[in-house]
């Protein structure tokens, strides 16, 4: 069998290796003996980390599959596998290891290989289960975190993971879609291991005789197992070798790593959206890269992927993300997302009675549109005024507009605000109709509102009956709709029909155009109905209506 020796990133003078060190780079070189365990400069360590999730009850598994294989000196102490969790950003707790939690005797061999299935055995895939102690509540993370603790005896194959599944979780990560949302750590060092995933790893074996047999007596088994299912696993390691150890990888003359990542955007936010708060998925080009987010041309800082970006105002808005390798290269032309936030009722200035309002659509109400009069136009205002010859256009976000101006919310909903006073506004959410705003500037009205129901036509609603003449007589009345209105306010406002007038304080009602007149429903609170005809006002309450007839 083909001796495998593992060797980490630094540059070695052996004594009586002079032939296999010519071409190495000296400024790397570390002190290397014969069968000392492959020293390298510096410890390898690396986390490849979960999403955040909210766990249900306490004690529930996180289940995967895995292998590792590392050198025997100590497995029990240095080269350790460990799954840690942190809960609502708190530090990082083990819950679980692979190592073996006693020492093994490896009769005075160091450099034999342990792994899963035990000394001088090949890795393969096993299932694994580790208690998770905390649920109900806190939003969790967990990671899968190698570390070698120290700088020798560092011949490792590394160590897959696969199959992931967490609490709460419905799918299994089987990394077939790359990372997706899980994150890794770049690599400890320029060409040193880290975390990657891996497509089809059988076909990545260890490289003899490259690796120099008088530092480490490891053995070559071969390939890396192949994935538990699928095709890609997330493994630890160097692509390099198949395995791992420093002065191999500083004695081979190797050109610098100079090219840089891209970095792609793989989800935001729509162009014009509604959320303040948007979040967006990014990689890289090259596994094991860090990244830099800016917002709105602001300074780069670290970030991860998926990233939220803190509440936004409404307007226009850009994201940038930098990936940088493990090399140090960042991305000389980072990723620039553009995209806008609908401005909020809030954000807009207070309206001035008898001159405008604020509206809005309501989120997930369904489509709105708006018509303002033209500026200077006699209609402006005018109670009398038509929608007819008015260009309608969707409102999308809060927006101040002209008293006079014409809403349709059959398939939406609009929430209004209004000045009662200089200093106090009122609101309602109206929808299922067509109207106008009309407000009097004169203090006297004390900021009463009044929305006036428009459009359709009442041509339809008288039939006649021909006489023995053929003359048109008996006009009949049907209760047919025509339009109507679905209010929900607080303060001073009135919904105008054809044939009464509805004003209301904190209530919920309906005011309804029919043929045979207009009917007032009160779903909560109660409404004062003007009748028109009958020049009365009466009081409707809570699961009641009017009908304020129309003349026969």
């Amino acid at each position: 069998m083909r001796r495998l020796v593992d060797i980490r990133l630094g540059l070695c003078l052996a004594v009586g290796l002079a032939a296999v060190l010519a071409g190495a780079t000296v400024a790397q070189a570390v002190d290397q003996e014969p069968k000392n365990g492959c020293t390298s400069p510096q410890p390898y360590s690396g986390s490849l980390t979960s999403p955040p999730f909210s766990p249900g009850a306490q004690g529930e598994p996180v289940a995967f599959q895995s292998w590792f294989e590392v050198e025997s000196v100590a497995p029990d102490t240095f080269d350790l596998t460990v799954l840690e969790y942190s809960a609502n950003q708190g530090p990082w707790t083990e819950f679980g290891r692979l190592n073996p939690s006693e020492p093994l005797d490896p009769a005075g061999a160091p450099d034999q290989p342990f792994s899963n299935n035990g000394l001088n055995a090949a890795p393969s895939f096993q299932r694994y289960s580790f208690t998770l102690p905390v649920g109900d509540g806190p939003v969790v993370r967990v990671r899968f975190r190698f570390d070698t603790g120290d700088d020798t005896f560092q011949g490792f194959r590394g160590v897959a993971i696969d199959e992931v599944v967490l609490p709460t979780f419905q799918t299994v990560q089987g990394f077939e879609q790359g990372l997706g949302n899980w994150t890794i750590d770049a690599a400890s060092a320029p060409s040193g291991p880290s975390w990657q995933v891996l497509t089809n790893p059988e076909s990545v074996s260890v490289k003899s005789p490259e690796i120099n047999p008088e530092l480490v007596t490891l053995p070559d088994f071969g390939a890396l197992p192949a994935a538990a299912a699928g095709q890609r696993v997330a493994w630890f390691g160097n692509v390099d070798s198949g395995t791992f150890c420093g002065p191999d990888f500083a004695n081979r003359t190797q050109q610098p790593d100079t090219t840089p990542p891209d970095t792609p955007i793989l989800s935001g936010p729509p162009a014009f959206g509604n959320d303040p708060t948007p979040t967006f998925t990014f990689s890289s080009t090259e596994p094991g890269s860090t990244f830099l987010c800016s917002l709105d041309g602001g300074p780069f800082e670290p970030c991860f992927s998926p990233f939220t970006t803190p509440r936004l105002a409404g307007g226009r808005h850009t994201f940038a993300v930098q990936a940088v390798d493990a090399a140090g290269n960042p991305d000389p032309t980072p990723t620039v997302y553009v995209f806008e936030v609908a401005v909020q009722l809030d954000e807009l200035d207070r309206p001035t009675r008898g001159r405008d309002v604020n509206v809005g659509p309501v989120p997930g109400s369904g489509p709105v549109f708006i018509a303002v009069p033209r500026r200077g136009s006699a209609a402006k205002g005018s109670a009398r005024a038509s929608q007819k010859g008015l260009r309608f256009v969707p409102l999308r976000e809060a927006r101040k507009v002209p008293v006079g101006s014409f809403l349709n919310t059959r398939r939406g909903a609009v929430q209004l605000l209004s000045a009662r006073s200089a200093r106090r506004v009122q609101s309602g959410f109206f929808s299922r109709g067509l109207f106008q705003v009309l407000q009097s500037r004169k203090r006297s009205a004390r900021g009463m509102t009044e929305l006036r129901l428009k459009g359709s036509s009442f041509n339809r609603c008288r039939t006649g009956r021909r006489g023995r003449r053929g003359s048109a007589s008996a006009a009949q009345l049907s209760r047919r709709t025509v339009r109507r209105l679905r209010s929900n306010a607080r303060g001073r406002f009135r919904t105008r029909g054809r044939h009464s007038a509805a004003t209301v304080r904190g209530t919920v009602w309906i005011t309804a155009d029919r043929c045979d007149g207009t009917l007032t429903t009160v779903r909560r609170g109660r409404v004062a109905v003007r009748d028109f005809r009958r020049k009365r006002t009466i009081t409707v309450r809570r699961g009641k209506s009017y009908l304020s007839r129309a003349p026969r």
